[in-house]
């Protein structure tokens, strides 16, 4: 499947960058996943490091499938819920998926993971936005 081997070619490059964090916007596929591909996604996903954790939320295409790759895949997804991330420093930064009582967070550096940008709502008042769907990406 050309999803596998597009991310299986990024494997180096993954563990060149060392990313700190993993943000994953949605929409896994839109095609039905075999029970090789489902493993071949989760150990790849698994075998990558980020010390500050992997993030997801769904997209409108993901079902099951995706509840397993991400859960076999140690990813956190947030589903009207944020989570404190504490680097370098003791300020946290909050990641969300903005649908959470912005009262507790106000004060925090804000990450919010959207998945379709169309339906971002400003009141979030996030400092930076990460959102899928638009699959050739989107700059506002």
């Amino acid at each position: 499947m050309w999803l596998i081997e597009c991310i299986w070619s990024r494997k180096k490059e993954f563990k060149r960058i060392k990313p700190d964090i993993i943000i994953f916007t949605g929409d896994i596929t839109n095609k039905t996943l075999d029970g090789t591909d489902i493993e071949d996604l989760s150990n790849f996903f698994t075998n990558i490091d980020a010390p500050l954790g992997k993030y997801s939320i769904k997209g409108d295409n993901d079902n099951t499938t995706f509840d397993l790759i991400m859960d076999k895949s140690n990813f956190t997804i947030l589903e009207n819920n944020y989570k404190l991330l504490y680097f370098k420093d003791n300020n946290p930064i909050c990641i969300t998926n903005g649908n959470v009582n912005l009262d507790k967070i106000k004060n925090y550096y804000k990450i919010t993971l959207i998945h379709n940008f169309d339906e971002y709502n400003f009141d979030y008042e996030s400092n930076i936005v990460f959102s899928g769907h638009t699959l050739n990406g989107e700059l506002y």
